[in-house]
C-alpha cells in the first residue's frame, strides 16, 4: 500500500522528537563503551548532552568572548560592506556586527548573500581599521595561552567527532545504499520511499505537473513537494512497497522528460527508491551535522580537535578526511552541502593556521574540485568551489598560494583545459548547446584570479613573478 507524504504524514513517519531521543541515546551508547558514565547524564535535551560531553564546568572556566564572528550567511540574508574601511569589496559584516561597529557611521553598501559566505568581523586582513565590533572586541584580560582539555575529555570529543564524520562520509550522499541500523524502531524493513532530488535543469512547473500526474495529488500538494525539494535538496514523495515506489519513480521521470522541450533538459531527474530504514538513518546523520556545528562553535579547543582530525586522519585510499570531503562535495544533496560548508567555515576559517592548511589542501585539489563543479547540477553557492572567496581574498594566504603553491598556474591551466580547442587552432571552443551555462562556470576561474589581484600589497611581487 502506498502512502502519499503530506507534511503531516511526513512529520508522523519521521518524528523530530523521536529522532532527537534516538540520536543522543545512540551516541551515549557508543561513548559509554570507552568512557563509562558514573552518572546517567542522558536526557532528551541536546543541551544536557553537550554539557556532559564537553564538561560544562570546564567550559565555564575557559569561556572567552570570540574575537571572530564567522557567521555563515543564508540565502537572501543581507550583509554590509564599509566603503571606507574594507580592504576589498568581498569583505562584509553580518547585521549584528555592523550595528555594533564603527562602520555604521561610515559610507557603506548593503548587499544580499546568495548563501555560503561568512561575516569577516575580527579578521584583521579584511579591514584597514576598526577590525572588531563591540561584540567581538578582544578582552584586555585575555592571555595568549589556551587551556588544554583534560586528556579523557579530549579523547571523548575526538571519538564523537570521528563518529559523526564517519556517518557523514558513509550515509549522507546520493550513492549510499546500505545502512547500519534503523533509528526508528517501528519502521518496517520492507517499507520503501521514493525520494526526489533537486537539480537546476528542470523547472518548477515541470516537476509540479509530473508529481500531480504520478501521485494523483492536487496542485497545492505538488507545489509543496517541489518547494521542499528546492529548499532541502531532496524529499520523500511516497512511502510504500518497493514495486510501487519504483513505478512512481518511472512515472515522474517519464512525464518530466516528455515535457522537456530542449535536448539539454531531457536528462532524467534524479530520483532514488530507498529503504526507509536507510532514509531515516540519513535524517539522523544530518541531525548530527547540526550538533557538530554547535560543538565547534563553543570552544577553540574543540575546533582544534576537529580540524586536526580532518587534516591528519587518513582513509584507506590515503586521502585525509578533509581531502575526501572536498573531492566528494558533488555527491551531497543541497541541505547537507550547506550544513557541511558551514561547519568548515566555523572550524577551519576562524583560526589563521587552520585556514592556511585548508587553503593548501584546497589548492592541491583545485583542478578536480573545479571539474566536479563544471559537471554539477547545482548553483555555485552550493558548491565547495565557492569557498575560494574565503581564501583568495586574504592577502597573506593569497600570497602563500601564489608563490609557494603556484596557484595562478593551476587556475589558468584548469581554465584552459576546460575550454577545449582543436589542435593548432589557437582558439577556445565551447559546447554551443550549453554555452551560457558552461562559460559562466568556467568564468569562475577568472574570478579567482581577480580575487588575487585585488591585493595591492603584493602587486609588484606579482609583476616580477
Amino acid at each position: 500500500m502506498a502512502i502519499p507524504l503530506t507534511a503531516a504524514a511526513f512529520a508522523k513517519a519521521f518524528s523530530e522528537d523521536e529522532l532527537e531521543v534516538v540520536l543522543f541515546q545512540y551516541i551515549c551508547d557508543v561513548l559509554t563503551v570507552s568512557f563509562p558514565l558514573k552518572v546517567n547524564y542522558f536526557t532528551e535535551n541536546e543541551e544536557f548532552f553537550l554539557d556532559w560531553l564537553f564538561a560544562e564546568q570546564f567550559e565555564r572556566r575557559n569561556q572567552q568572548k570570540p574575537t571572530k564572528c564567522g557567521k555563515v550567511f543564508g540565502n537572501g540574508e543581507p550583509h554590509y560592506s564599509c566603503r571606507e574601511c574594507s580592504v576589498d569589496p568581498t569583505c562584509v559584516l553580518c547585521g549584528d556586527c555592523f550595528q555594533a561597529s564603527e562602520h555604521k557611521n561610515h559610507r557603506y553598501r548593503i548587499g544580499t548573500s546568495s548563501g555560503g559566505g561568512c561575516c569577516d568581523c575580527g579578521d584583521e586582513e579584511a579591514w584597514k581599521i576598526h577590525y572588531y565590533c563591540s561584540l567581538h572586541e578582544p578582552q584586555q584580560s585575555e592571555g595568549d595561552c589556551v587551556t588544554e582539555l583534560p586528556v579523557e575529555m579530549g579523547q571523548r570529543v575526538r571519538k564523537v567527532f570521528d563518529l559523526i564524520v564517519f556517518y557523514f562520509n558513509h550515509y549522507l550522499n546520493i550513492h549510499a545504499t546500505e545502512f547500519h541500523r534503523s533509528p526508528l524502531k517501528l519502521v518496517s524493513p520492507d517499507l520503501f520511499a521514493t525520494v526526489l532530488y533537486n537539480d537546476e535543469l528542470h523547472t518548477f512547473d515541470q516537476v509540479i505537473e509530473a508529481l500531480k500526474k504520478a501521485l494523483k495529488c492536487d496542485n497545492s500538494t505538488a507545489k509543496t513537494y517541489a518547494s521542499l525539494v528546492d529548499r532541502e535538496g531532496r524529499h520523500a514523495i511516497l512511502l510504500g512497497d518497493k514495486a510501487k515506489c519504483e513505478e512512481t519513480k518511472d512515472k515522474v521521470d517519464k512525464v518530466i522528460q516528455k515535457a522537456s522541450v530542449t535536448l539539454s533538459r531531457r536528462k532524467p531527474i534524479h530520483m532514488l527508491v530507498l529503504n526507509v530504514q536507510l532514509f531515516s538513518f540519513q535524517i539522523v546523520a544530518q541531525r548530527l551535522l547540526k550538533f557538530l556545528a554547535e560543538a565547534v562553535s563553543r570552544l577553540a579547543q574543540l575546533r582544534r580537535i576537529f580540524c586536526d582530525l580532518l587534516l591528519h586522519k587518513s582513509r584507506p585510499d590515503s586521502l585525509t578526511l578533509l581531502e575526501y570531503s572536498l573531492l566528494h562535495d558533488t555527491t551531497l544533496w543541497k541541505s547537507v552541502r550547506s550544513d557541511w560548508h558551514g561547519i568548515l567555515i566555523k572550524s577551519f576559517l576562524i583560526d589563521y593556521d587552520h585556514k592556511k592548511q585548508f587553503a593548501f589542501c584546497f589548492m592541491k585539489h583545485y583542478d578536480k574540485i573545479l571539474q566536479d563543479y563544471y559537471r554539477d547540477e547545482h548553483h555555485h553557492a552550493f558548491s565547495v568551489s565557492s569557498m575560494t572567496v574565503q581564501i583568495f581574498t586574504v592577502p597573506s594566504i593569497a600570497k602563500f598560494l601564489v608563490f609557494e603553491c603556484d596557484a595562478l598556474t593551476t587556475v589558468f591551466t584548469t581554465f584552459i583545459q576546460s575550454c577545449t580547442a582543436p589542435k593548432g587552432s589557437g582558439h577556445f571552443k565551447f559546447d554551443l548547446a550549453q554555452l551560457k551555462v558552461k562559460f559562466i562556470k568556467y568564468g569562475y576561474c577568472i574570478n579567482h584570479v581577480e580575487y588575487v589581484c585585488l591585493h595591492s600589497s603584493f602587486h609588484l611581487d606579482l609583476a616580477l613573478f
